[in-house]
């Protein structure tokens, strides 16, 4: 499915955010579509009618025996290149894997955001378009980073992009937060200036989830990274 099929089907009021975010993180992009009949376990299902008589719990189980389809670690979806090929004009570029790490760290406090909330690991290169506001970085591969303090497991592409202002990064890619068996993109997080001890993670559909902001911070002994 292209980029704008895939928008259109995003942007559907007709697929609930549950079954959005759902299909989303098992690529199941024919499902989601409002206008598509696809089979799961051999089961026809149509989504116009299952917004409202087919239960979450029964069409999870319709995905149990037709597993996700996986990219490569190292995939980088093409409208991420082009994206930052468009903002690379202009843009602070950095590479190396210590200095990389340390510009994020550096810019994570620029922005008032916890300072642990990317922890990346062999990282090629990171990109800052002030101008623009647009940031990327690129990682060897995929990483997994446990949150002890949050109880969250989050997923770290080889890419990793989003704008970024005051206390925000939004319209984030490369990044998954594990909820029960799933994987959920997350579109953005905020802390709150009325409130900097909370910062609330988003997703694309717009359910959201707040954390203390110290549970992202620096912190060697208590959180723990997983290469995948």
């Amino acid at each position: 499915m292209g980029g704008c099929a895939f928008a259109a089907v995003v942007a559907d009021p007709a697929v609930h955010p549950w079954i959005r975010d759902y299909c989303l993180v098992h690529n199941c992009l024919g499902c989601l579509s409002a206008h598509s009949r696809v089979a799961h376990a051999g089961v026809p299902v149509d989504h116009r009618t299952l917004n409202n008589r087919l239960p979450r719990r029964q069409h999870r189980l319709l995905h149990r025996s037709a597993p996700p389809v996986t990219p490569p670690q190292n995939h980088v979806p093409p409208m991420a290149q082009q994206t930052i090929e468009a903002h690379r004009p202009g843009a602070e570029i950095y590479t190396g894997d210590d200095l990389c790490r340390q510009k994020a760290i550096d810019l994570l406090e620029e922005l008032n955001l916890p300072r642990g909330l990317l922890p990346i690991e062999n990282v090629e290169e990171i990109g800052i378009n002030r101008q623009t506001g647009f940031v990327w970085l690129r990682q060897k591969k995929a990483l997994n980073y446990t949150f002890r303090k949050a109880g969250r497991l989050v997923s770290y592409g080889a890419e990793v992009t989003g704008f970024v202002e005051d206390r925000r990064m939004r319209r984030v890619t490369g990044v998954k937060s594990r909820e029960m068996l799933v994987w959920i993109p997350l579109g953005e997080f905020f802390v709150n200036p009325k409130d900097t001890t909370k910062i609330t993670f988003r997703t694309p559909a717009g359910l959201s989830k707040t954390y203390p902001a110290s549970a992202f911070e620096l912190e060697e002994q208590g959180n723990q990274r997983l290469l995948t």
